[in-house]
């Protein structure tokens, strides 16, 4: 890990601070306590990372294996042109939040990596949504961890129910942002 920085499985307390940590990044309502919870106590099928810097957690990630329609963020129908069936297994990298302040030092990369490499060794299929805000986006990232693009669309969010804020970009919600699904195929 880089310089300053520790890594380490996510701890049961460690959850409310990447909870706020994902409220101060995203908008309030937009949380999954549930995943982290279930991250945290080890949960089969759950993953989760921190990174931390003088005892505070500067960056986490997250995810969990399921089917793919029941892992997504929204309908099957939006994404039904990707190459996943909705009943496939897959791991989801569901979240990589790092502080404003912690950005750009392969923090997130770093704990995308250990989490989908865990994944990995469960499924044939991992998964995960972007949300394009401006600035880091996780696209990059996730291309550099061997996934492709399969699907993208203006508004992607809108069909979500998650969020009871607006979103802090477009101001609306349901969130109404483009975003990406990503998709990589591997053993498991």
């Amino acid at each position: 890990m880089t310089d300053g920085y520790t890594e380490r499985p996510l701890a049961a307390s460690d959850i409310e601070q990447c909870l706020q940590l994902w409220v101060d990044r995203m908008a309030d309502g937009y949380q999954d306590r549930v995943l982290l919870v279930d991250a945290a106590t080890a949960v089969e099928g759950h993953v989760g990372r921190v990174a931390e810097a003088a005892d505070e957690v500067v960056a986490f990630a997250a995810g969990r294996i399921g089917t793919f329609a029941g892992v997504l963020s929204v309908p099957y129908e939006v994404v039904a042109d990707c190459t996943v069936e909705p009943l496939e297994r897959v791991g989801v990298l569901s979240v990589v939040c790092v502080a404003e302040e912690h950005e750009r030092r392969g923090l997130g990369t770093t704990l995308a990596e250990l989490v989908t490499a865990e994944l990995a060794t469960e499924v044939p299929v991992l998964v995960s949504e972007v949300w394009h805000r401006g600035g880091v986006d996780g696209g990059d990232v996730l291309e550099s961890l061997g996934f492709e693009c399969a699907h993208t669309g203006e508004g992607y969010w809108q069909h979500s129910t998650a969020g009871t804020d607006p979103c802090p970009r477009c101001e609306s919600t349901p969130c109404q942002c483009s975003g990406s699904l990503y998709v990589r195929r591997c053993g498991g």
